[in-house]
């Protein structure tokens, strides 16, 4: 069986990066310069997209479809 390609715009990506992070929904919302609620809106029409649940469902989800670079991620302590 063939993954369904599912397409990101480049919010959604940034998105996704910055939730990799460990960014909170309110300073993902000031980095970008948007509401809150609009990122709020912006990660549940994720969810949806990738059929998921959960902040850490979207991340497997996306590192799993190559979206996702790991070594990108810098843990910071």
């Amino acid at each position: 069986m063939e993954k369904e390609e599912i397409k990101v715009t480049s919010l959604e990506k940034e998105i996704i990066e910055l939730i990799a992070h460990e960014v909170p929904n309110k300073e993902i919302a000031k980095i970008l310069c948007y509401s809150q609620r609009n990122i709020e809106h912006q990660i549940s029409k994720l969810f949806y997209k990738f059929g998921v649940q959960t902040r850490v469902g979207l991340i497997i989800a996306t590192i799993s479809m190559g979206l996702l670079d790991l070594s990108k991620i810098k843990k910071v302590i």
